[in-house]
């Protein structure tokens, strides 16, 4: 996708006329809109450095939303290292969604 076409379609997801954006870390760009939640890791970013940037949580530090990720058995060590990188806990996945909101 291009830059225009990119752009463009993160202007229709913050004005709210998508409703849904899918995220790669080809995106290099802060796609940050403070009022999404939850957001949905596919897959963790290839860099937990990047762990912050994936889930858009760097311009609302401090704000409790929800990041999903789903991990396969051979990133339980990706996930891991990148608790430890950003000295908290990730938490698994309560049966039931609607009592984190």
């Amino acid at each position: 996708m291009d830059a225009k076409q990119r752009n463009d379609d993160i202007k229709e997801f913050r004005i709210g006329s998508s409703r849904i954006l899918v995220r790669t870390d080809m995106l290099e760009a802060d796609t940050d809109i403070p009022q999404v939640s939850p957001v949905i890791n596919y897959d963790l970013p290839t860099n937990r450095e990047n762990y912050l940037h994936r889930i858009g949580r760097l311009g609302r530090f401090g704000r409790k939303d929800i990041a999903i990720n789903f991990i396969n058995n051979d990133e339980q060590q990706t996930l891991h290292h990148t608790e430890q990188y950003y000295n908290t806990e990730i938490e698994d996945l309560l049966m039931s969604i609607a009592d984190l909101i």
